[in-house]
């Protein structure tokens, strides 16, 4: 069994996140069972959104124990609270196949996603 440490959790769930529509369309079909034949009806966008909020939220300990510098972790939290604001019933929208290459949110959520990984990559505490 592998187990990845964290940083390596957080980086590859960051990464995702600034991935091309169509490169997080095919992650969500690996990762999850359609529900039916067209990707349009894949439930559970938001896995991406939880994926990296599952690990954003151990930021603090990962800064804490020199996991992640505290530049890092700032534009972590800053991702994490993009994708907070686009939460909720309002933006039910914008958790949908369509949306993944067609709302400019998206987009907007993968720059931010890219300028994290540009500083995660950066391997300085």
């Amino acid at each position: 069994m592998v187990i990845m440490n964290r940083f390596n959790q957080l980086r590859d769930a960051t990464e995702i996140l600034s991935a091309t529509a169509h490169q997080q369309t095919a992650y969500l079909t690996r990762i999850m069972k359609p529900v039916s034949k067209s990707f349009n009806d894949l439930a559970n966008i938001d896995e991406l959104a939880l994926q990296f909020d599952d690990i954003a939220s151990a930021v603090p300990d990962m800064v804490e124990k020199k996991e992640i510098s505290t530049q890092q972790a700032s534009c972590v939290v800053e991702l994490n609270l993009l994708l907070g604001a686009l939460s909720g019933e309002d933006n039910s929208d914008f958790w949908t196949a369509a949306a993944l290459s067609s709302d400019s949110r998206w987009q907007e959520v993968r720059n931010k996603a890219r300028d994290c990984l540009s500083i995660l990559d950066r391997k300085t505490l």
